[in-house]
């Protein structure tokens, strides 16, 4: 198992406006001791710390523009996972990873407000720290604009 809890849920009342949430994340989330394996693909330990690296630098970006203390919730997490996870069998050779095994297409379908543009943002992050090209295509204009001024 890869992720055990919330992030959102260790210890909300303990945050404050002063503290770096980055460093919050790294000794208040779950460890992943081992790798995970899905489809012949190894999820490392190095993998988990980078998705909590992102997550947190996401957190800090929101306290810094915004003035709010904005934690990942666990769907949101858990939506960045499941994409990250295969991202690590792109350039995974090995014969353990069986390219038909793998989904050519992955889908996700997150509902209006609930942060379609923090998981992209996360997932387009952890991607480029595997090596990889991040594309992300929006047809409106309104959002691509926010949410380059909220990124970048």
């Amino acid at each position: 198992t890869i992720y055990k809890a919330p992030l959102a849920g260790t210890n909300p009342g303990g945050l404050s406006a002063d503290m770096d949430l980055r460093s919050y994340f790294a000794s208040m989330a779950p460890k992943l001791e081992k790798p995970s394996q899905w489809c012949g693909v190894s999820f490392l330990p190095a993998d988990w710390n980078t998705m909590l690296e992102i997550a947190g630098a996401a957190a800090e970006c929101m306290k810094q523009k915004y003035n709010v203390i904005m934690i990942p919730h666990h769907t949101q997490i858990f939506a960045v996972l499941m994409f990250a996870v295969r991202a690590c069998g792109v350039n995974d050779k090995s014969e353990k990873v069986l390219a038909a095994s793998l989904p050519k297409t992955m889908l996700a379908r997150v509902g209006t407000g609930e942060g379609k543009s923090l998981i992209i943002g996360m997932l387009a992050a952890f991607v480029a720290k595997k090596g990889l090209r991040a594309h992300v295509i929006n047809d409106q204009r309104v959002l691509t604009k926010r949410d380059y001024d909220t990124n970048a």
